[in-house]
């Protein structure tokens, strides 16, 4: 009985460390990546890719959230969750163009979302309509917007940068002053970046919420790379009938 208790406790030991250090396996729902991924496929999040993050309490450690959750008042839950952080990262990887990331909505952190990272650091990107092109912009087109991507250290301008602003204020306290952003009652004119910053869209651009929406996405923020399909179901089929044995074990482009 003690031998099976302590296998027991070692194999749900294992499955936590996996799933928070090296890859986590996700649904998708949406097809803002058609056709790349499609909605039903079943994706591997690589956390190896970029470096795991460490988690920042116990709630978000698999298991333990569960039953923290049960058993804390929903006053002490409010406050772990309100005094949380940047989140620390085991050995940052590099985000690349065209790397097909998931990252936590910027917005609604408990969300994951899954887009094509069109823009890395020092990266401009030029926007007319649906058409997004990086570092090369379109002559005389007075209608196309540009973005800068900044990068860790550098200086930046928020109240002449709202979508970055929309990215960082999840973390920081903030009020608007007479013109200008207070962070941590410092004026924040200029504010000098502590992440990299990464732009971020769907294939599907047409029906995609992304970086056009909700702005830039922080390098804390970025959860993992989409490695494998692992199986894919049509969700308008049956089961069985709906499975797309084609997308089985294909690694997504």
């Amino acid at each position: 009985m003690r031998k099976t208790i302590i296998f027991a406790l070692s194999l749900l030991l294992f499955f936590v460390l996996l799933r928070l250090f090296v890859l986590e396996v996700h649904f998708i729902n949406g097809n803002s990546m058609n056709p790349s991924i499609l909605g039903g496929d079943v994706v591997v999040i690589s956390k190896l890719a970029y470096g795991p993050r460490i988690p920042r309490d116990v709630l978000e450690i698999p298991i333990l959230d569960v039953v923290m959750g049960l058993l804390l008042p929903r006053s002490s839950k409010r406050n772990i969750i309100g005094s949380r952080g940047v989140y620390k990262r085991i050995n940052m990887g590099s985000v690349n163009r065209n790397d097909i990331i998931v990252f936590n909505c910027p917005i609604y952190q408990s969300n994951y979302l899954i887009k094509r990272c069109v823009a890395v650091p020092s990266d401009s990107v030029f926007i007319r309509g649906l058409d997004v092109v990086v570092n090369m912009c379109p002559l005389n087109d007075s209608i196309v917007q540009r973005v800068f991507i900044p990068q860790k250290s550098s200086f930046v301008s928020l109240e002449k940068n709202k979508s970055l602003f929309v990215a960082i204020r999840n973390y920081h306290d903030y009020v608007n002053a007479i013109g200008n952003f207070e962070i941590k009652n410092k004026l924040s004119e200029p504010f000098m970046l502590t992440q990299n910053y990464y732009y971020a869209i769907g294939d599907n651009r047409g029906s995609s919420t992304d970086s056009r929406t909700f702005g830039l996405i922080q390098e804390d923020h970025i959860v993992g790379k989409a490695a494998l399909i692992l199986i894919s179901f049509n969700p308008s089929k049956p089961f069985y009938s709906g499975i797309r044995w084609d997308r089985i074990f294909k690694k997504p482009v």
